[in-house]
């Protein structure tokens, strides 16, 4: 067990770097395709407007499948990169979710025991009370990967917590990190209740015109169809899970995730 759902992380990261290019060459790739108009009388010219802004196109295409299919051991050195980011933030002025994710990607990385991030982050909690809404997630993940599914170690604030997050729970990513701790809990039940509430909460990023949360509604999407598919294969409806992994696959432009949701499908329960 890990922290993080490493394949879905790295599909969420891809994404984000992907939207990110996008971004940056939209205004250029713009400007090729007005100077191809201006020259329209001169074909040879206009034509290589055309290609070169179709090339930035396909490249950033081709930069995105390449970053959500990359080999384990080069994800962990974009992960190395992603920590040393966290750190720089933790010298200025951080923020729960930085601390937090700093502390988890320390103990995803093997830089940190999950006693020692759990200790740190109740540390934080000690400065910053509100942060419990993020941070009780992640104490609960850190404790599953300590302790195992014994609900006997594990403080029963953190299990309240993710029962109440069907109704009090905004926060797409969340949703998701409670939805893995109700699985490795084997609460298909409440993991179930989870995803739908996941799914309401979709509607409402996927209108924000941001990368990141446009890379967080594009991963979510295959995550909530692949979740939704194991709890319902747990609670024996094939018919429903073979509904919802033909939709996670649908959606998934990465051969590795794709690998893993045909996997979950064909796994013995």
């Amino acid at each position: 067990m890990r922290v993080f759902d490493r394949d879905f992380l790295q599909y969420q990261l891809a994404a984000l770097r992907h939207n990110q290019y996008k971004s940056r060459v939209l205004f250029p790739n713009l400007l090729l395709f007005l100077a191809a108009v201006y020259f329209y009388e001169q074909p040879l010219i206009a034509l290589g407007f055309i290609v070169l802004g179709f090339a930035v196109i396909v490249f950033g295409h081709l930069r995105f499948r390449k970053h959500a299919n990359d080999p384990d051991e080069q994800f962990e050195v974009y992960l190395e990169k992603k920590f040393a980011q966290y750190d720089k933030q933790m010298r200025r002025k951080p923020n729960a979710a930085q601390v937090i994710q700093r502390h988890t990607m320390a103990v995803e990385l093997q830089k940190m025991t999950a006693e020692e991030a759990i200790e740190k982050i109740k540390e934080w909690m000690k400065k910053d009370p509100a942060s419990k809404r993020y941070a009780y997630h992640y104490l609960l993940r850190l404790h599953l990967l300590k302790d195992g599914n014994d609900k006997k170690q594990i403080p029963v604030e953190y299990v309240a917590h993710m029962e109440k997050a069907v109704k009090n729970e905004a926060n797409v990513n969340l949703l998701v990190i409670a939805i893995q701790n109700a699985f490795t809990l084997k609460e298909y039940k409440t993991a179930q209740n989870l995803i739908r509430k996941a799914e309401e909460e979709m509607g409402r990023i996927r209108k924000i015109r941001k990368p990141a949360f446009n890379a967080v509604y594009k991963t979510n999407r295959i995550a909530l169809s692949y979740y939704a598919g194991i709890t319902y294969k747990a609670n024996g409806n094939r018919q429903k899970a073979k509904e919802h992994f033909a939709l996670a696959k649908k959606d998934c432009k990465s051969e590795k995730l794709r690998l893993k949701i045909i996997e979950a499908e064909q796994a013995d329960q």
